[in-house]
């Protein structure tokens, strides 16, 4: 693969509309969007960094490709074949360096916890309030839209070759938001343990619960916070996950 040839596969990544699909591949953004790759040429592709412009956000940490698709509150994860998971677990590997992962601790269940059920919630604005009323005020000045998921903090990445289903953001003085989801070919646990490690090393705190089978990271860095709910995905494996991250 020619990297002029990457670069342009690359481009062609839904980021902020449809419309950049459509100019890319010369059809209709619904012949793109949700398709899978089968190629190996394809797929190392789309494994490889994405380059992002720096003067979108200091803090990406040019994380991997990732796909937007049609979604629905529970959209079911799709495209579990092996090479799509071993790219992604390569990526998984370079991202948390040679240290390796750091297993997240045992959790503790939380069911009906005040501070953890409203985590659940199923838009992105109603889980940033979860998160206090300043994320939620800021919530509601976001936008919707799949560019910011390619602004996330470099503690939470969406996992390499997720498929973004909803992003909510906001920048401005005091209002740093971004609420995420997206589903993955990880295994639940594989999440957990991913975010627990990346928090860690970029100095925040990590606390793990459960509620059901629904597993959830929650901690801070000074004034920052973060949430990130992880469930189990469809019968083929993977998981969906809920990023959630204020900081005032």
């Amino acid at each position: 693969m020619i990297p002029d040839l990457r670069h342009i596969l690359h481009s062609c990544l839904f980021l902020g509309s449809a419309f950049l699909l459509a100019s890319c591949d010369g059809g209709s953004p619904a012949s793109t969007i949700g398709t899978e790759a089968t190629d190996p040429a394809e797929l190392a592709v789309l494994a490889a960094p994405l380059a992002t412009d720096p003067d979108l956000t200091a803090e990406n940490m040019a994380s991997a490709a990732f796909r937007v698709q049609d979604h629905s509150p529970r959209y079911p994860v799709s495209g579990h074949s092996d090479a799509i998971t071993s790219l992604a677990r390569e990526e998984v590997a370079r991202l948390v360096g040679q240290k390796g992962i750091v297993p997240a601790p045992v959790s503790r269940d939380v069911p009906g916890n005040t501070a953890y059920q409203p985590l659940l919630g199923m838009t992105a604005a109603a889980r940033a309030a979860a998160l206090g009323r300043d994320a939620g005020v800021c919530a509601a000045t976001g936008t919707y839209s799949a560019s910011w998921a390619a602004q996330m903090p470099d503690a939470f990445p969406i996992y390499p070759l997720g498929h973004v289903q909803e992003a909510l953001g906001a920048e401005s003085a005091g209002c740093a938001l971004r609420s995420v989801r997206f589903t993955t070919v990880a295994k639940p646990a594989e999440a957990r343990d991913f975010y627990h490690t990346l928090a860690l090393r970029n100095g925040y705190s990590s606390q793990a619960a459960h509620i059901g089978n629904t597993e959830i990271l929650k901690g801070s860095r000074k004034k920052a916070q973060y949430a990130v709910v992880i469930e189990q995905g469809d019968t083929a494996g993977g998981a969906i996950v809920d990023i959630t991250y204020y900081r005032p």
